[in-house]
């Protein structure tokens, strides 16, 4: 495949802010922020997603775990 600097300078461009934005997603969720770098491989981001969407976040373990220990 041969890119122009045009269409390489984009996908670099898109790559990175896709990157930032499932990077503070993760984050958010309470996960590490690097996870945000397994959405940009094909297929393995599929699978991420699926596994992000049904696992339970540590976030939400964190606040079950102090609603518990508050008696709530």
């Amino acid at each position: 495949m041969n890119f122009t600097i045009k269409e390489l300078a984009g996908l670099i461009t898109s790559s990175v802010i896709a990157f930032f934005v499932f990077g503070n997603i993760f984050s958010k969720a309470g996960y590490p922020r690097w996870y945000g770098l397994l959405m940009a491989t094909p297929f393995l981001n599929v699978a991420v997603l699926f596994w992000f969407a049904y696992a339970a976040w540590p976030i939400e373990n964190d606040l079950l775990d102090l609603r518990f220990r508050s008696g709530k």
